[in-house]
């Protein structure tokens, strides 16, 4: 593996990181610095054909690995040509959509460049796809998370004909501080279907007149990953496989236990019947073993109580369940003090959907806990 000055001998002059990329570099004793160096240590002796690869001149094929490090875009964006590279290489974003989804005739109405006229007639069957930046996908599924700077998200707008390819596409780019305070720094660009070239880069009014409804998700609309209630399928799997089971999608039951929208809990609360349960529904497009990480919190002298995650498999249905995972819940000090836990992984390669479960057992305090999300990872063999 190359070690980070060699990484840094390929990308040392100022001139041509700013000149390639837009970025500075780095004092050799900054932590980013370090930081960036080990990833792309990594890519370069994972991915990149040394052999064919120009050692000190900046490929595209470094885009993947600088998209990953939220620190290295930060400082200012790629120019059109770099941008236009890290749409082709979509497929290394993390896709949310595992399928298509529908869009609303609205919305591909006005899902166009800003040049192009507003289209006639029926529109209902357009789809979509959505891509977003690996370290910035958590944020789309909890209504109140912002997103880094660097942060990019895409639509690929797609015809209600199978397989058809896509019609354009539109993204978001999260610039720095200052760039569009109305609009949450946010940067909108569309391009054509095949990529060849960006129809539209900058402070767009088309794409800002829908986007600014949304401040309170800091503008981006997150209707793909939390829509209107009873409106769309269950959760589904990212492309690296998660699934993010926030508490703003939970089914609730019983006579207290409740969602808590304001942004200062933003958490399932009031859990002071012990008899109250919620749950997910979700689909998995790849199962398998998944780690099982909780996010809780509790108000001092209330911690103890145990509490039960139980699987039950739906599509196929079976009568086989994984042994429930069980937990002790942790004092963190406040009901709003939130600390993710790691409960342990369970199988769940026999069903496509599933149904998670959270049962207390006992309630020693106040209340069993507050609930703000539960993260599945698959575990790579």
């Amino acid at each position: 593996m190359w070690n980070r000055d060699a990484v840094n001998q390929r990308r040392i002059t100022a001139r041509e990181t700013e000149r390639n990329f837009k970025m500075p570099i780095f004092p050799e004793d900054d932590p980013a610095f370090q930081e960036a160096g080990t990833a792309l240590d990594l890519f370069w002796a994972s991915t990149v054909d040394r052999t064919t690869v120009d050692p000190v001149k900046p490929t595209a094929a470094l885009l993947p690995a600088l998209l990953a490090i939220p620190a290295v875009l930060t400082a200012a964006p790629p120019d059109d040509k770099a941008l236009l590279e890290l749409i082709r290489q979509r497929d290394r974003l993390e896709r949310v959509t595992a399928t298509p989804v529908d869009m609303d005739a609205r919305t591909a109405l006005d899902c166009r460049a800003p040049t192009a006229p507003r289209p006639e007639g029926p529109h209902e069957g357009a789809r979509l796809q959505l891509f977003i930046s690996p370290d910035a996908t958590d944020s789309l599924y909890d209504p109140w998370a912002g997103f880094p700077v660097g942060t990019l998200i895409l639509k690929e707008k797609l015809p209600k004909e199978p397989g058809a390819g896509p019609e354009l596409i539109t993204g978001m780019l999260k610039r720095e501080t200052g760039f569009w305070p109305e609009l949450g720094d946010w940067e909108f660009f569309t391009t054509d279907g095949k990529v060849s070239t960006l129809t539209s880069r900058g402070k767009l009014e088309t794409c800002a007149e829908c986007h600014r409804d949304y401040k309170d998700r800091s503008f981006v609309t997150k209707l793909v990953t939390i829509p209107e209630p009873g409106t769309a399928a269950p959760p589904q799997q990212t492309s690296s496989g998660k699934v993010v089971l926030h508490a703003v999608r939970a089914a609730v039951h019983g006579s207290r236990l409740q969602y808590e929208p304001p942004k200062n809990k933003n958490t399932l609360g009031f859990w002071t019947d012990p008899a109250d349960t919620a749950s997910w529904q979700f689909e998995l497009h790849s199962p398998g073993l998944f780690s099982i990480a909780l996010t809780q919190g509790c108000g001092k002298g209330s911690g103890g109580a145990d509490v039960e995650l139980s699987f039950e498999a739906l599509d196929p249905p079976s009568d086989i369940r994984p042994e429930p995972l069980r937990f002790t819940v942790e004092d963190t000090g406040h009901f709003q003090n939130f600390r993710e836990r790691q409960l342990g992984s369970r199988d769940l390669s026999t069903a496509k959907r599933w149904k998670l479960t959270v049962k207390p057992l006992t309630k020693p305090g106040v209340a069993v806990m507050d609930l703000q999300r539960i993260v599945l990872e698959p575990v790579r063999k």
